[in-house]
């Protein structure tokens, strides 16, 4: 622990109060002992003593309410910010903002003065109702608002203070039956057209005329673009490391996120970065690296060799998502496209795979959507499109012969290789050992598809095997 500057203690069982070497005041107070003999303390940080006082006082009238009847006596408000505190803490940081926004801005303006034993089920439904019809939030954070209570409720059930969930299936409306009142009716989701593209990067990389960059990092807009990689993965690219040139490939393992500092001091941000592991498998992949996305990581490295991050400004930190938001608005000013946010690039890049006709798993793959009805939900309009040319260009006959070979991909439902073929069909899987030939220099060589901590085709290490052309051996 940090070097104690200045200590005040009550009597015992009252707490106590100190101020550590960062600046920092702490309340303190011990409300019993853990199953495993251990000191049960509670803590409060707060950056004055004056304030510490008020939040021990306050830790001390909670500690009072352990009884079944006592807890009767708190409101929704106490109950849940105590419930959120204790049981919530092990979420990610970004998690954990949000569910603590939910919980301010949507459940406790309505809920937050009723005592938690009186909440009734018509309680619960008074606040969707509210929180659609009233306030028009999407279906998206009335479900937040509904399950934080639900969880919450479920606990006070188990701690004795109420004696019924008053959440129930009934409370929660369908999804269907929300209107979002501030979207067209025709609202899709939004890409360059092939002029917007040019527009766009050619503003991107516009220098001035001594040949100094306009938008420092005007390549990383290009990056995305040609990788479909969300921000905060862009944003945890290391400069040296994460881009393998030899290969043409970026390796995509970690996020940013830029969340709330909890411990942050007075003098410091309330805000700043943390690096975070994918949610899912299949958010970390290797992507291989066209000549466009060549181009802007050779730029970016340049610009920032003696940096950690590729994404860095003059002094070596990262951009905020709000500078690197403004930059991007400037620049779809100066190219004349209508506002939109930054995830448009990445939409762009998905588009451009349905329309050259990649089959929707590969398409997921290479976007590190979590399953392929993600992507499918996502770009629903699209996938119809393709569907719908596919169908015209089809004419069966006698003499219409039947594709034998395609390109790998990887299926994450099987955590399997597979082969789309030519024709849109699919093998299935394949299984260790099955015999393939992949083409290698206009020649077809031949191997087996095998696997250790990857797949990996025998007698070719190192090669990508994503978008290798290959067919089954005779």
């Amino acid at each position: 622990m940090d070097e104690v500057m200045k200590l005040t203690r009550k009597s015992n069982g009252e707490g106590s109060i100190y101020q550590r070497s960062d600046g920092r005041w702490v309340a303190a107070l011990q409300v019993g002992t853990k199953p495993n003999g251990r000191k049960d303390i509670r803590t409060r940080y707060a950056t004055s003593e004056a304030e510490a006082k008020r939040k021990l006082k306050e830790l001390r009238r909670i500690a009072h309410q352990d009884t079944p009847e006592q807890r009767k006596k708190q409101t929704v408000e106490q109950y849940m910010w105590e419930w959120f505190h204790r049981y919530k803490s092990v979420l990610k940081p970004a998690a954990y903002d949000r569910q603590e926004e939910t919980i301010k801005y949507q459940v406790l303006p309505f809920l937050g003065r009723l005592q938690i034993h009186s909440v009734v089920a018509s309680d619960v439904k008074d606040l969707i109702n509210w929180l659609q019809n009233e306030r028009g939030y999407a279906y998206s954070t009335v479900k937040k608002a509904y399950d934080a209570c639900n969880e919450c409720f479920r606990q006070a059930v188990s701690d004795g203070a109420i004696a019924k969930n008053p959440c129930n299936k009934y409370n929660m409306p369908r999804e269907a039956d929300f209107i979002d009142l501030s979207a067209d009716e025709d609202d899709e989701v939004r890409f360059f057209s092939d002029d917007e593209i040019v527009r766009f990067c050619k503003e991107a990389v516009r220098v001035y005329g001594n040949g100094k960059p306009v938008y420092r990092l005007g390549y990383a807009f290009i990056l995305i673009l040609n990788t479909g990689i969300r921000l905060g993965e862009a944003l945890a690219l290391r400069a040296k490391g994460d881009i393998d040139f030899l290969a043409e490939q970026l390796t995509i393992d970690t996020s940013m996120s830029y969340v709330k500092k909890r411990d942050a001091t007075p003098n410091e941000p309330r805000y700043g970065f943390v690096e975070v592991l994918p949610k899912t498998k299949t958010s970390r992949r290797t992507l291989h690296l066209n000549e466009s996305a060549l181009e802007a990581v050779r730029q970016l490295q340049k610009l920032n060799k003696d940096h950690e991050f590729l994404l860095s400004n003059g002094q070596g930190n990262l951009i905020t998502p709000r500078n690197f938001a403004r930059t991007y608005k400037g620049i779809l000013v100066k190219a004349g496209i209508f506002d939109c946010g930054v995830h448009v690039l990445r939409h762009t890049y998905a588009s451009a795979l349905f329309r050259q006709g990649v089959d929707i798993k590969v398409i997921s793959t290479l976007l590190g959507h979590a399953s392929v009805k993600i992507t499918q939900d996502t770009y629903i309009h699209l996938l119809e499109e393709q569907l719908s040319s596919a169908a015209a260009s089809v004419n069966l006959s006698a003499n219409t012969p039947t594709a034998t070979f395609g390109a790998l991909f990887y299926d994450p439902e099987q955590d399997r290789m597979d082969i789309c073929f030519d024709d849109q069909r699919f093998y299935g899987g394949l299984h260790c050992g099955t015999p393939l030939e992949v083409q290698l220099n206009d020649r077809w060589v031949p191997t087996r598809i095998e696997k250790a901590n990857d797949w990996f085709l025998v007698g070719l290490s190192g090669l990508r095997l994503p978008g290798l052309r290959a067919r089954l051996a005779a």
